[in-house]
């Protein structure tokens, strides 16, 4: 068993239409235009996502 960052969904994200969801890492760069922000629940997290 794997675990590819590139296709798992792990990364919390709040869409521009409210719904808060998970997506990796190619989803996040192709829909980047639908995300409003990054939602993780600690704000350290969304410090270590965005670098």
């Amino acid at each position: 068993m794997s675990y590819n960052l590139l296709e798992e969904r792990w990364i919390p994200v709040l869409r521009t239409d409210g719904k808060a969801c998970r997506l990796g890492i190619t989803a996040a760069l192709t829909e980047a235009g639908k995300i409003r922000q990054i939602a993780a629940s600690n704000p350290m997290d969304n410090v270590a996502l965005l670098r």
